[in-house]
């Protein structure tokens, strides 16, 4: 470009990404540190802090039991934040809020180089404030940076695949190594449950060009052979350092368990999505076909771009089904090519440029109406309802809760345990590992020490830790460790200190007063 063009491009992408980042801020940042753990978020940031007290960062524990049900992926994102920000919520959702508003970024860069300043705001913006990520955005779990970690993988492959005009090398080596680096990324953190991406990746580049061509793509298909490589040896050096017999390891598969719901997966799948997943009906089909064969090249390679997004998301979600995966949640790392694809609509509705039946922005006439009919405010106005909704659902899902939660647990657990006890844990760390860790930082507070551990192998034989130690069991329905320990108290070798109920789990803190082990 000439120098005051491309400064002009420049001034207007840094703006973009002004915007961007403000929707970003708004929805996935305001007050992210002010609720306690909820739900299974323990079971990443205890890993994390764990690996922060060891300072070894290959071996998974919990409770000084080795855990390796997931890679260590999301367990290091929140120890590198925790060393930085200290041990507290903010810090360990930090890893979660960030992969969302660099998600938003990156949809915004690759958009804009493929759909157009107009395109590339609306991907920027559409990535940001779908509300399937609102929840995951603001968790110290691994969905948000798993899904990420899909986006650099996927995104970049499709950019490859489509190859398109001339450019220099350098920027195809740049789009091989993110795709390399992405699926390191993913199988670190959720192992190979981005795989179907990586395929519908090939499935729709292809589609869209209505050739086979791109599947000899030499830079695309080297990114997924060395990262799959190299992400199968880290993988094996993690599992060599974490080989414990006791481990806790992932048992059994969720894959076709559920045949009837595997079924309606799709149209679940295009629900959780709305109302991004709305563009796809735009995407398919001979009209679109057509326009993507006008005389605007810069509109040919917007559809292009955006039409292999499309086939890209529905070739994944087609493989989940086929993989005989029923729950929506597991196909949202396929969401990631939705941006694109909102942008294509929103550039083929409102952009200009376009040549001959499509001058007036890329769509034949009928098919920009209709669509500017469903958004019939604009794409803005939906962009700030959105915004203004995730403003507000997520500042209330931050209000202090009428029930239990895992701090005020924790901080009457503290309060019944004598200074320097060891407390043996293992149903209730399996549902809800957040309370020792509040109960932990409780007692530090206080000036006193205590050792919660998961003591998995020896209290599934109903063994006992030493005298003067504490027993932690579940009461519920749900877990059977009150019937298992029944003889114990009945021999009058364990007292009753305090109870309590989180949600739907409760639990009894017991003193061990007669004869345990002490090994």
């Amino acid at each position: 470009m000439p120098g005051g063009a491309a400064s002009g491009a420049r001034r207007d992408l840094l703006r973009h990404a002004a915007v961007v980042l403000l929707a970003c801020l708004c929805v996935h940042w305001l007050l992210l540190g002010r609720a306690p753990f909820r739900q299974s978020e323990g079971h990443r940031v205890a890993p994390a802090w764990a690996m922060l007290d060891s300072g070894d960062w290959l071996r998974t524990e919990m409770f000084e039991l080795t855990y390796v049900r997931k890679p260590p992926g999301m367990p290091w994102a929140i120890a590198a934040s925790s060393a930085v920000f200290g041990r507290t919520e903010f810090a360990a959702r930090f890893p979660s809020a960030l992969a969302c508003t660099l998600m938003a970024l990156t949809a915004l860069a690759l958009g804009r180089a493929w759909l157009g300043p107009m395109g590339g705001l609306a991907a920027g913006l559409s990535q940001a404030v779908i509300p399937l990520l609102w929840g995951p955005a603001r968790s110290a779990e691994i969905e948000a940076l798993n899904t990420l970690a899909t986006q650099l993988a996927a995104l970049p492959l499709v950019a490859l695949l489509l190859g398109g005009p001339p450019r220099p090398r350098a920027a195809d080596a740049v789009l091989a190594l993110l795709a390399a680096l992405g699926v390191v990324a993913f199988a670190l953190t959720k192992s190979a449950a981005s795989a179907p991406c990586v395929l519908g990746a090939f499935v729709g580049a292809c589609a869209a060009r209505r050739s086979l061509r791109p599947l000899a793509n030499p830079a695309a298909l080297a990114a997924v052979v060395l990262g799959g490589a190299a992400a199968a040896a880290l993988l094996w050096l993690i599992a060599r350092h974490n080989s414990d017999p006791d481990a806790v390891r992932e048992t059994g598969s969720f894959l076709w368990q559920r045949p009837g719901r595997t079924a309606l997966l799709l149209p679940l799948a295009l629900a959780a999505a709305l109302p991004s997943s709305l563009a796809l009906a735009w995407a398919f089909g001979r009209d679109a076909h057509r326009e993507s064969e006008s005389a605007d090249e810069q509109w040919n390679r917007a559809a292009l771009f955006g039409r292999a997004c499309a086939f890209a998301w529905l070739a994944s979600c087609l493989l989940y089904v086929a993989l005989g995966v029923d729950n929506p949640r597991y196909v949202m790392p396929a969401c990631v090519f939705l941006a694109p694809v909102v942008g294509y609509a929103v550039r083929g509705a409102w952009g200009g440029g376009g040549q001959g039946p499509f001058a007036r922005g890329g769509f034949a006439p009928r098919r920009r109406d209709l669509l500017r009919a469903v958004v019939f405010r604009g794409p803005g106005a939906w962009c700030g309802v959105l915004v203004a909704a995730g403003m507000i659902i997520n500042t209330r899902a931050v209000e202090p809760a009428p029930k239990a939660t895992g701090r005020t647990a924790g901080a009457a657990l503290a309060a019944a345990i004598a200074d320097g006890a060891t407390v043996w844990a293992d149903d209730l760390i399996e549902a809800r590992p957040d309370v020792l860790l509040y109960a932990r930082a409780a007692a530090a507070a206080q000036g006193r020490t205590l050792r919660p551990v998961w003591a998995k192998p020896r209290m599934l034989n109903a063994d006992l830790p030493a005298p003067g130690d504490y027993l932690l069991l579940r009461t519920d329905d749900q877990s059977g460790e009150a019937e298992r320990y029944a003889p114990r108290r009945e021999a009058g070798q364990l007292a009753p200190v305090a109870d309590g109920e989180l949600g739907r789990y409760r639990w009894v803190l017991l003193l061990v007063v007669g004869p345990g082990r002490t090994d």
